[in-house]
This record gives C-alpha cells, structure tokens and sequence, in this order.
C-alpha cells in the first residue's frame, strides 16, 4: 500500500473519530426537536444549503450535489450548545429551568469513481430532544425527564444525467432512543393515605427503521443554482421496558391493611402493584421537502435562500403500551388484592398526549470571500415551532423562534510532511447561531406554565480533498 492511501486512511479515521464523538457523548438537547444540523458551513448559512451543496455534507443536505465533488471527500462536524428553556409556573411564580449541555456531530465521505458518477456515505443525528427538568417541578405528572435520541446512516448515489443537472438518491438506516421519566400518583381507594405517593415510571426504549431520500441541484446559470430535496418519513417501531421507582424517604415507616397478614408495608404494597413490564411504541420521523436557489453576482459573495417543510404531525403522541393486558401487568396483585384495596393495575398504557403540527422554516445566508480561501458567512433562519402554543407540552415545548448565526472558513492546500509535494485540500469551518422565543403560556389544562428558549451552539467542521 503506498504512502499517499495510508496517508488517506489515516484521515479518515481521524475524522470519523471527530464525528463519532458527538454521538458517543450522551446527547441532550431540548425544546426544538431538530435543533442541529449536519454541517458546520451550513449553519454559519443558516441551514441555507440545498442548492449550494458543495461539500461532503450535501449527502445531507441534497444528495445531488455529490455529482459536481471530484475525487474523494471527507468531511467532520461536531457541535455543543445549550437549549436555554425556562419554564415559569403562575400560581407560585417558581422559575424552572432546562439548559443540559448538547453535543453532536456528523461525517460524510464521497467518492466520484467514474466521470458525472458520485458515491458517499455518512452519518448524522438530524432528530432528537431532551428536557431534563428540576426534582418536584410542578410538570412531573406529564414529563420530569425526556429524551428522543435518532442516528441516519445514509449510502447515496448522484450522476450528473446533463451538463449541469444532477440527481442522487439515498437509503437512510436508522437506529432511535427514547426515554421518558414522569410521575404516576399512587393511592388506595378503601384505605386513603394521607396523600398521593409520587410513583416514578420510566420508559427505556430502542427501535429502527428505514426510508429513502432524494434530491436534485441544477446549475441554471453561473450566478444561479436551484436545489431541491426530498426525505420520506421512517416509523420507527421500539421496544424496550418500562420500570418503576418509589424513594423510601417518601413513604418511611407506613404500613397499611392486608387482606393476608396483619398489615403490610406500603413501600412493599406499591412494589407489587407495579411490576416491570414490556413495551412497545411507534414514533414516525417526518417528510422533509426542501427547495432551495443559490445566488452569487460574483466569484466572492454569493446568497442562499431555503424554504423548508417537516411533517411533525405524523409523529404520534408519544404513547406506550405494556405487551400485556391490564388483566396481567401484575400477577402478584391478584383479586385478592384487587377488591380489598379497591384498585386494579392501570398502567398498561402511558401517554404524555404530544401533539405536533407540520412546520415550515424559512433559511437565508450570505457568503463573502474577503481573499482566496477565506470565507466569512452570516446567516438568519425563521423556525416554526412543531406545537401550537396551545398544546406546548413539558415534555417538549417547541415553540417559534429566530435564529440568527455567524460563520468563519478556510480551505487550501496540505503538503507531505517536510515536503513541497501537496496532498489535496483541506477545510476548516466554523460557527456561532443563537436562536430566541417569546414568553408563550401554554394552553395544555392544568398546565398553564409560561415558556420562553434562548438556545445557543456553536461548532467547528473539518474536510479534506484529494
């Protein structure tokens, strides 16, 4: 093997490991369901890439802007911000936050192994959220903690099928977590306790799925380019288990009435009524059409502009059911039990009742090259929220918001070590985007908690040519 591939392999590996760490760290977010995306560059851009898609990260973008990258290309993205979700509470004016740290990251590799002829392979983590709120917040009946966690791996192809216009296509492979943290209130019906006891339920699942995505950009002119992507929805069918936890420091010493024995202790008593079961969920990753046109009157400033429209309301409502029937979620607690406490198991079926609309975003950008390989971006995109303000949820309020972003690159030549010979092209990109909401109260009953997100990331992108 010569020196030139393993240099080349050696890079790869480097840049996989920069783009494997944003999803090898765990990764938290909140508020915005999708709030990265793939590429460094085109955040500085405001997301606006769909008909520019000229870097390796167009195997996300618009696959079809693969065709116009000579050679093999890699690139490496990662990113860390914090959502900035504060949620107040009216009938106390308790201020609860939700700001985790995030991180993510991305990496495509393409290959043009034949003239107008274009392979790649990448992955990316476009869908996930996280709300992680205080111990006792006064939303724990629908959501203390949550989290929907999504990686693509996407092979594509694109061709150049006339001067000037090419199409691509990609498979998407998809591997998705959930989880969910909230509160069920335990009493008994013939022996009242002196009040609820906070039962914690915690839904821990994992499921996959495929779909397709395609996409076209056409070089209308030197100035003007038109792109335009489409992503078929991916249901992703979980399973996973669904646990029970109740604190001893809650309940201490309590005993209460049993039909076999003098009295029974209630931590005990509640430790037989919820036993550990099986469930299943179905979660759908939504439709994505894109349109883009790209806009540059010189060799050194160019516009791009997006109009994008995600399907969030094929999601679902974030639902889970035991494979048992009520009759069997605890066989320990038989009818016995049952008639002499005065309730049966329930909890076969779990809701926090998420209901999400379809959404637009509007992306713009600009680009200017103050001198030969240098480039300076700025960026501003409307995103509307997947929740109307009268259904925003605890366990994800994402509400409206704008967002605006700055972007610095550089891409040149890299020579052998210690010598004159050059390798290929190497890239550096980089961004800051910060996004903010008005204070929106929900409308959710027994809700009625004000939202308002400032969120903020920021992220650097590596590739090389050769």
């Amino acid at each position: 093997m010569g020196n030139k591939a393993v240099k080349v392999i050696r890079v790869i590996l480097a840049l996989t490991f920069i783009g494997a760490a944003g999803y090898n760290v765990v990764p938290l977010a909140a508020s915005d369901i999708s709030p990265y995306e793939a590429g460094a560059r085109a955040l500085g851009l405001g997301g606006a890439f769909a008909a520019r898609a000229d870097d390796p990260s167009a195997l996300f973008y618009n696959p079809a802007g693969l065709a116009f990258q000579k050679g093999v290309r890699l690139k490496a993205n990662i990113f860390f911000g914090k959502p900035g979700v504060t949620a107040v509470w009216p009938p106390t004016g308790m201020t609860y936050n939700n700001n985790p740290n995030q991180f993510r990251g991305s990496f495509a590799a393409s290959w043009q192994f034949l003239n107008r002829v274009t392979v790649g392979i990448g992955f990316y983590m476009p869908y996930h959220f996280s709300s992680e709120w205080p111990y006792n917040w006064a939303g724990t009946k629908i959501s203390s903690k949550a989290a929907l966690n999504s990686v693509f791996i996407r092979p594509a192809i694109s061709i150049e099928v006339l001067k000037g216009l090419a199409l691509g296509a990609g498979l998407d492979f998809v591997s998705a977590k959930t989880l969910w943290y909230h509160v069920l209130p335990f009493n008994l019906k013939n022996y009242p306790l002196p009040q609820d006891v906070s039962v914690e339920s915690i839904h821990d699942l994992k499921g996959t799925g495929m779909g397709f995505t395609a996409g076209l950009l056409w070089k209308a002119l030197p100035s003007i380019q038109f792109g335009v992507r489409y992503q078929h929805h991916v249901p992703i069918d979980f399973s996973g288990r669904n646990n029970y936890s109740v604190s001893y420091l809650d309940i201490g010493d309590m005993t209460v009435p049993d039909p076999t024995l003098s009295h029974r202790h209630l931590y005990d008593l509640i430790y037989m009524f919820y036993s550990f079961q099986r469930v299943t969920s179905r979660i759908t990753f939504p439709k994505e059409i894109v349109g883009g046109v790209l806009f540059a009157p010189s060799s050194r400033l160019s516009f791009q502009l997006d109009l994008q429209w995600n399907g969030w309301s094929e999601m679902g409502r974030w639902e889970f059911r035991s494979v048992n029937p009520d009759e069997k979620l605890s066989p320990a607690f038989t009818s016995l039990y049952q008639e002499f406490y005065g309730i049966a198991p329930d909890y076969g079926y779990q809701s926090a009742g998420l209901a999400l609309k379809d959404s637009w975003r509007i992306k713009g950008g600009i680009e200017y090259q103050p001198a030969p390989g240098f480039a300076l971006r700025a960026g501003f995109a409307r995103q509307q929220g997947s929740t109307a303000v009268s259904d925003l949820n605890p366990l994800n309020p994402d509400q409206d918001r704008n967002v605006v972003s700055l972007g610095f690159g550089y891409q040149g030549p890299f020579f052998a070590l210690g010598t004159d010979t050059e390798l290929g092209q190497i890239s550096f990109d980089m961004f800051l985007r910060y996004g903010f909401s008005k204070k929106e109260t929900s409308g959710l009953p027994g809700y009625p908690m004000v939202y308002r997100a400032k969120p903020w990331n920021m992220g650097v992108g590596v590739g090389v040519n050769f």
